[in-house]
Order: C-alpha cells, then sequence, then structure tokens
C-alpha cells in the first residue's frame, strides 16, 4: 500500500499490484510505502522532445492487430497505449506497424527482428532491459528457446 499525495493533496492510500499500469499527469507527488513489503515501480516519463514522425505507421495497425493472441494492452489513454507480447519460442508475428515505442523486456529472450528497409537482425534481452525503437514497419520471431516477453509503451503523443 502506498499513501500517495499528488500537486500536494492527500489521495489517500493506494494499492497497485506487481504488473499493473497506470498513468498520472506532470506534476509534484510524494509516496510513502506503508505496507509490509518492499514496493518495486518502474517510471516511464515522457519528455517534452518531440517524437519523431511515424509516417504511415498508425497504432490500428500495430502488434494487437496482428496478432491479438499474443499481445494484451495493459493500459492506454491519449497519450500512451502499454501492451504485453508473449511470444513462444519459435512463433513469429507478422509485419505490422509500430509507432515510436520503448520496450521492457519481462523475461530473457532472443528474437529476430526485421524493419522495413532493413535486414533482419538478432538480438539478446535480458529481464529488465529497456531500448527504444522509432516508428516503423517490423516483423519478429523468437529466435531464442525461452518465451519472449515484453511491454511496449507506445507514445501517441
Amino acid at each position: 500500500q502506498i499513501n500517495w499525495v499528488e500537486n500536494d493533496e492527500d489521495e489517500g492510500e493506494k494499492k497497485w499490484n506487481k504488473g499493473d499500469v497506470h498513468w498520472h499527469m506532470a506534476g509534484t507527488h510524494a509516496a510513502e510505502n506503508t505496507g509490509s513489503t518492499t514496493a518495486e515501480f518502474l517510471v516511464v516519463a515522457r519528455t517534452d522532445a518531440e517524437l519523431p514522425e511515424c509516417g504511415d505507421n498508425a497504432l490500428d495497425q500495430d502488434v494487437q492487430s496482428v496478432a491479438p493472441e499474443k499481445a494484451e494492452v495493459l493500459f492506454e489513454n491519449e497519450y500512451v497505449k502499454v501492451t504485453r507480447v508473449d511470444l513462444e519460442a519459435g512463433e513469429s508475428i507478422p509485419r505490422h506497424a509500430g509507432i515510436n515505442r520503448v520496450i521492457l523486456s519481462l523475461s530473457d529472450y532472443e528474437i529476430a527482428y526485421t524493419a522495413e528497409g532493413e535486414a533482419e537482425e538478432t538480438n539478446r534481452f535480458s529481464m529488465e532491459d529497456v531500448h527504444w525503437h522509432d516508428a516503423c514497419a517490423h516483423a519478429l520471431s523468437n529466435s531464442g528457446s525461452s518465451t519472449a516477453s515484453f511491454a511496449v509503451f507506445a507514445f501517441k503523443q
């Protein structure tokens, strides 16, 4: 449990479970852990820097549109869409659009990635690795022996 204060207003006790995603606008805040376990969380903050152009890539053509059985939307608002992807060893996701995004690895995995106009590249990621991708059309294939689990934080603006 967290006692949450935002913009000098006590909002009382909040409770989030492991894997929960939530959003709050910019501003001052304070959190006091009033529970009996360690509170661990990841903050993904959008700066005021302009995002690269997305071209023809759009969210309605994202991973969920081509592989809904492998992608679960965890959170969405007018600023961001957070999707969890689980790709078993040997499985692939066909070509789809991706807007500007941060990827958080939720497991250790190896993935082959093919972006528009580029040669296929294979990368290994460890749990909690974080990396950035500019908007592009791309395809994925799990080239390793373990399930590839990752969260996609796609920035709408």
